[in-house]
C-alpha cells in the first residue's frame, strides 16, 4: 500500500518511504565507487600466482634435467676416463 507522500507499509506494518530508499541507493552507489577504486590498488593476484606456478613446476624439471646431466657425465668420464 502507498500513499502520496511516497510511504510504503509491508506486511508487518513498518513504513518505509520512497525518500529513504533513494538515499540508501545513492549511499550504496557511493560506498561502491570507493570500493572500485580500492580494488584497483590491488596488485594483480592471479598474475602473480601465475609467475608462481611457473617455478613451482619448473624446478622440478630442472633438476631431474641437472641430475641427469650429471650422471651423463659422469658416465661419459667413467667410460673414456
Amino acid at each position: 500500500m502507498g500513499d502520496e507522500n511516497g510511504e510504503r507499509v509491508s506486511d508487518d506494518g513498518a513504513r518505509i518511504r520512497l525518500i529513504d530508499v533513494y538515499r540508501e541507493v545513492i549511499s550504496l552507489g557511493t560506498r561502491l565507487a570507493v570500493l572500485t577504486e580500492q580494488v584497483k590498488d590491488v596488485p594483480d593476484h592471479e598474475s602473480r600466482l601465475r609467475k608462481l606456478e611457473k617455478w613451482r613446476y619448473g624446478l622440478p624439471f630442472a633438476g631431474l634435467l641437472a641430475v641427469v646431466s650429471a650422471a651423463l657425465s659422469a658416465y661419459g668420464w667413467l667410460r673414456h676416463g
